[in-house]
């Protein structure tokens, strides 16, 4: 365990600082890149060799470290050497071919998708008008005005989900071909949205798409603001805490079956589902940590799966080093370290004070809830230079209702769909979506309320948002690492000795 973490802390430290230099992103030239890869690479190497050729009690940790370091910077220097300059689209009217990656639900009218280009490899964001109507795989031809992302939040959205720009189309055509693989799961979402759509009234509804289809364009604007404004917005995502809600669903389901059969269930029934909503980056990042959590949970060997993290941040980061500029990455990465660390020790805290008044799923969904949140409060305050006082307080109003409204939200789901495919009166589907509405309305109401609250939401712009994440993150160090040494024995002992000679 304490070498893949090692291994971790290497590999994260060379790309943290390649993102700070700005190697990732392409600001530095190619050059440079692989010359500061390429030495920190051989440096690395003689360290691991000294290591190993050296009786320290230390050695194996330092010899991991320099392997983590030497992997990424290697990948560095290899992706600089092998790299060529990145297509860049002239902007203005053009015309373009391409196939259609995911789509999101129509508005006023109009539609909007993302189209990879052909010949360019590229991803853009597509506005265009409703007809003709397109689904993911669909190859197209799109004539319109191109324009860069611009210098706004919407800009910067795109560039975190790589886009290079958008496309104001004035036509659009359907061409030929095979709507290749994406478009089985893509039908599955669109009817999926029309049996939510049956089941339960707006903004439940589209609170229900983005929650179980990723749909996150579903969700009105209004409740994505309050949910943003009070650190509620990765319950409208689909992340590792939802996904790993499904988990423990299944295992309550599923309790009668030997472990190694419900491992092995929850694992193809979580790889379904990564399927049928898209399989984007952030959905597969999401249940590969949720899988870790299912390690930990299956095995009963936290160190096992803290294993399984560092090596899985490992293999990410050395497929692609500019992954940790990802504040998904960030993010879940972090919370699942929260949710192994603190996830188990916060919920017997809360399961004591609560002496039996409270049902076990609701104590174990705000310890693993508050756990991810105090791991996760420095990025979010670091990255987005935003924080909420009521933020904690919301989350766990929020997070015993969030179960509820996934498996209401799931019979509506099915119910909704079934009714618009037999043809039966709309109202049956109506009924079958009240306890979704109910549960859906009580979580959007939890978010207008706590985001109307005095200091609901504040900014902090430079240098606070670095103070106040420095102040976060010292507050994890002091309360987390009695607790580690108490759990992982040695590790954490060095740990601490290191810090405490600092």
């Amino acid at each position: 365990m304490k070498r893949a973490i090692a291994l971790a802390a290497g590999a994260l430290t060379v790309a943290l600082a390649a993102d700070l230099l700005g190697g990732p992103d392409g600001s530095l030239d190619r050059s440079q890149i692989a010359i500061l890869g390429g030495t920190v690479a051989a440096i690395a190497v003689v360290v691991a060799a000294v290591g190993a050729s050296r009786r320290h009690p230390h050695g194996p940790t330092i010899v991991a470290v320099a392997v983590g370091v030497a992997l990424v910077a290697g990948r560095l220097t290899l992706g600089a050497l092998g790299s060529t300059p990145a297509a860049v689209l002239p902007e203005g009217e053009g015309e373009w071919t391409g196939r259609v990656t995911a789509v999101s639900t129509p508005k006023d009218g109009s539609q909007r998708f993302t189209l990879t280009l052909d010949g360019t490899g590229l991803t853009v964001d597509v506005r265009s008008g409703r007809y003709p109507e397109v689904t993911s795989g669909d190859p197209v031809e799109v004539a319109g005005d191109f324009r860069l992302p611009p210098d706004d939040g919407y800009g910067s959205s795109l560039v975190r989900r790589g886009l290079a720009g958008v496309i104001e189309a004035r036509s659009l055509s359907l061409g030929s071909g095979d709507r290749g693989p994406l478009a089985a799961p893509a039908a599955v979402r669109t009817a999926g949205d029309a049996g939510l759509r049956l089941a339960i009234p707006e903004p439940e509804s589209g609170l229900a798409a983005g929650i179980l289809l990723g749909l996150r364009d579903r969700v009105g604007r209004s409740v994505s603001a309050d949910f943003t404004a009070t650190g509620m917005s990765h319950i409208v995502a689909i992340s590792g805490w939802n996904i790993a809600i499904v988990v423990a669903a299944l295992g309550v389901a599923l309790g009668r079956l030997r472990r190694r059969p419900r491992t092995i269930v929850t694992l193809a029934t979580v790889v379904a589902y990564v399927v049928v909503v898209g399989a984007s980056p952030s959905v597969v990042r999401a249940a590969l940590m949720a899988g870790i959590v299912l390690v930990a949970r299956e095995s009963g060997r936290r160190a096992a799966a803290a294993a399984a993290l560092g090596w899985a941040v490992v293999v990410m980061l050395v497929l692609d080093p500019a992954t940790i500029a990802d504040p998904g990455f960030r993010l879940s990465s972090a919370a699942t370290a929260g949710l192994l660390a603190w996830g188990t020790p916060l919920t017997e805290r809360i399961a004591a004070l609560a002496r039996g008044r409270l049902p076990g799923w609701v104590v174990e969904t705000l310890g693993v809830s508050l756990a991810a949140q105090a791991a996760t409060l420095p990025i979010i305050i670091l990255g987005f230079g935003r924080v909420s006082v009521i933020s904690t307080a919301a989350n766990l109003v929020a997070a015993p209702v969030v179960p509820l409204s996934m498996g209401a939200g799931a019979i509506a789901l099915v119910g909704g769909t079934t009714v618009a495919l037999l043809g039966l009166p709309p109202g049956i589907a109506g009924l079958i979506g009240v306890p979704a509405w109910v549960a859906l309305g009580a979580l959007v109401a939890v978010a207008s309320i706590a985001a109307r609250l005095p200091l609901a939401s504040m900014t902090l712009g430079p240098p606070w948002d670095l103070v106040g994440a420095a102040a976060a993150a010292a507050g994890l160090v002091v309360a987390g690492v009695p607790a580690l040494r108490r759990r992982f024995g040695a590790a954490a002992r060095w740990l601490g000795q290191g810090l405490g000679s600092a």
